[in-house]
């Protein structure tokens, strides 16, 4: 198993959230967002990384 790091979103995490949001939103699973909205509401985000690799894994509101 990898080991993760799961932390609170910053204003840098936003592209990396919008390219996890819109191959779904493209889908039809999620709704896409203007990069706006992210950034207004970024402190309700949690990100997981890789540990080890630092690699942006999942994104999520944490409320």
């Amino acid at each position: 198993m990898t080991d993760v790091t799961v932390r609170p979103a910053t204003v840098h995490d936003v592209p990396a959230i919008q390219g996890l949001v819109r191959p779904l939103a493209l889908k039809g699973i999620l709704l896409d967002k203007e990069a706006v909205a992210y950034y207004e509401a970024i402190q309700e985000f949690l990100v997981v990384e890789d540990a080890a690799g630092r690699r942006f894994l999942a994104a999520g509101p944490c409320t």
